[in-house]
């Protein structure tokens, strides 16, 4: 009787080990295909659609029963209600969407420019994300600064940022819609906690019983796989909804072609002290180097050459000098 128990035991730990396996690789098969399916629906689902609609992943008849109602978005940061008064947009109608503005300030004082950007941004409840900027050899700034600032009030700080300058020829705003994504995001994390509920529970069983090692290895690795699994779409969630609920703004300053430069580029007096001690070190440096060819390269070869003349020269006058006085 024990022996036909535990019998019994292994076959439906066998079956489900089985089940284990086939969920796993259907689950893993769509949430390849989930992003690029729920992205083309985006735009033309009415109401946020059923998840795992695409590939078939872990559903209601693998093992454990269970209804998804993707319908239903929570409320997040960047999602605007249906009572504004403005045109309406994927915002306004209860979307959630990525939002990302690109904007060109072009002014006579790009210093001046910026200082105003990062006031506006402020005010705005946001916060300068990255500033990448330099000056030119005439202190003239110039650059790009990103900032980051609540969805509902992107509009308003463009305009705050483009009143701040003499000139926008930029001013680009893009937007992503991620309902879909979202939802089916949430879908596959509520699958896969259950279905990590049922692994652990099957762990579980397999302990109770007098089953192999090798048995609770193997639900123990997958148990470990799904919740790597977990992790990984609760992070794409945290990543969207940050992206949701706050807008990215690509600010561009560059100078206006009348700006005048900050510095004086004319009279430099310590450059032209540095550029006269250059000529006289160079100067110095060439009477030395002809020094030192003379003493060591020209004396020597006059030497040699010149006093044996001279010696024969001396001579000559002298017999000259002996036959005039006789």
């Amino acid at each position: 009787m024990g022996t036909t128990r535990r019998t019994g035991r292994r076959r439906v730990g066998a079956g489900l080990m089985l089940a284990v396996f086939v969920i796993g690789c259907s689950g893993g098969q769509a949430g390849d295909t989930a992003d690029s399916a729920t992205m083309e629906a985006a735009e033309d689902a009415p109401e946020p659609a059923p998840a795992m609609d695409s590939g078939g992943g872990f559903d209601s008849g693998a093992g454990f029963d269970h209804d998804i109602e993707t319908g239903e978005e929570p409320a997040h940061d960047g999602e605007v209600g249906s009572g504004d008064t403005a045109l309406p947009t994927a915002v306004t109608l209860g979307r959630r969407v990525i939002r990302t503005a690109t904007i060109e300030l072009e002014d006579r004082d790009p210093a001046e420019v910026h200082d105003g950007v990062v006031r506006a941004v402020d005010q705005a409840g946001g916060f300068v994300a990255t500033a990448d900027l330099r000056r030119d050899r005439d202190g003239v700034l110039s650059g790009t600064v990103t900032v980051r600032v609540p969805s509902e009030r992107l509009e308003p700080t463009l305009d705050d940022l483009e009143a701040l300058a003499d000139n926008t020829p930029v001013r680009r705003v893009e937007e992503q819609d991620v309902t879909v994504l979202s939802a089916d995001l949430r879908a596959q994390l509520r699958n896969l906690e259950a279905f990590e509920e049922e692994l652990r529970a099957l762990l579980a069983e397999i302990g109770e019983s007098s089953a192999e090692a090798d048995e609770l290895l193997r639900v123990y690795e997958r148990i470990r796989e799904v919740r790597a699994e977990i992790d990984r779409i609760e992070g794409r969630l945290d990543m969207v909804g940050d992206q949701v609920s706050l807008a990215t703004i690509t600010v561009r300053l560059t100078p206006s072609v009348a700006a005048a430069p900050v510095a004086d580029p004319g009279w430099a007096p310590g450059e032209t002290v540095r550029a006269a001690l250059s000529a006289a070190s160079r100067s110095l440096t060439a009477v030395a180097d002809a020094a030192i060819w003379i003493g060591l390269a020209v004396l020597p070869v006059v030497a040699v050459i010149g006093l044996p003349a001279l010696a024969v020269w001396a001579a000559w006058r002298r017999r000259q000098r002996i036959a005039e006085t006789s």
